[in-house]
């Protein structure tokens, strides 16, 4: 019996017999399979990997965070900053555009990442336009928003420390990564 034919056991023992689930149920059966915690591991793992200049088991390890988290920009982000450590910059946009924002549409770590991406592959009109609308975002966190001032700032040719707005704080910010 193939994997995809296998039957999965229902989520709540007692709700009746183990049945067969369409594909896109038994990806969120595998998703299971890892905590939050793990998840978050392997992110991190995938992290280290990448600037650690061990960028296939980086690529590796968010591919399949990919396949666990496909909603999140995380695992996208993780193969975009991936293929930068290798320069590789023109695949990392295009990762991030053609999954990522497909994956999380106006997602603004995709976007700012995203802007990276085509900064350094010298498209800086392209970054710009990425950066723009994230420019005035107050709900995003200081350190992205530090990277959509730099890539902003690196497109209009003011480089470094632009002014920006003050940080609105409305709670502690924590990973999402799993979530």
């Amino acid at each position: 019996m193939t994997a995809a034919a296998m039957p999965l056991p229902t989520d709540t023992p007692g709700t009746g017999p183990a049945v067969s689930m369409p594909q896109e149920s038994e990806s969120l059966a595998v998703a299971r399979l890892l905590s939050v915690d793990e998840i978050r591991l392997l992110s991190a793992l995938g992290f280290m990997a990448a600037r650690s200049g061990h960028v296939v088991p980086a690529i590796r390890i968010f591919e399949g965070l990919a396949v666990l988290r496909k909603d999140k920009a995380f695992p996208y982000v993780g193969l975009a900053l991936a293929m930068i450590c290798i320069g590789a910059y023109g695949d990392a946009a295009n990762v991030l555009r053609e999954r990522g924002m497909e994956a999380c549409p106006d997602d603004p770590e995709i976007l700012a990442y995203l802007g990276l991406a085509l900064q350094l592959a010298g498209r800086t009109s392209e970054a710009a336009l990425m950066t723009r609308d994230l420019e005035t975002r107050a709900e995003l966190p200081a350190a992205l928003q530090e990277l959509v001032n730099k890539v902003a700032g690196l497109a209009d040719g003011t480089d470094v420390d632009r002014p920006r707005p003050a940080p609105v704080t409305t709670s502690t910010s924590k990973s999402t990564a799993g979530e």
